[in-house]
């Protein structure tokens, strides 16, 4: 009788170990790009803090100024308008302020494995 169990249990342990490696790449998956994702965000928050605060030195007087060099920081910061993937719109909203909001896409890493190619 215990000989017969064991031949049925035989393949018990691949089904454990693939559905264990499916959960330890999901568990990747949120450790490594996550972080990559938080990371990138707050690189992009800070490209728009420093071309809002370079940009609004010219208004209200010059608008377009102010624009043209918000363009100029967020450049200098690594997002370049020019670039597909990344849209940066300064734009005044009051007499003494300018929004600047940063758009990119973000590669990641293992979630390519679920489908998720960018976030």
């Amino acid at each position: 009788m215990t000989e017969r169990l064991r031949s049925d249990d035989s393949g018990a342990v691949y089904v454990l170990m693939v559905l264990a490696i499916f959960v330890l790449m999901a568990m990747a998956a949120f450790a490594v790009d996550l972080g990559w994702i938080f990371l990138n965000k707050s690189r992009a928050q800070r490209a728009a803090d420093a071309a809002a605060l370079a940009g609004v030195t010219a208004l209200p007087a010059e608008p377009t100024t102010a624009i043209d060099t918000a363009h100029e920081y967020a450049k200098l910061n690594g997002y370049d308008n020019d670039d597909p993937n990344i849209v940066v719109t300064p734009q005044p909203t009051a007499d003494n302020e300018l929004r600047v909001q940063i758009d990119d896409d973000i590669d990641t890493f293992f979630m390519k494995v679920f489908g998720i190619d960018t976030v």
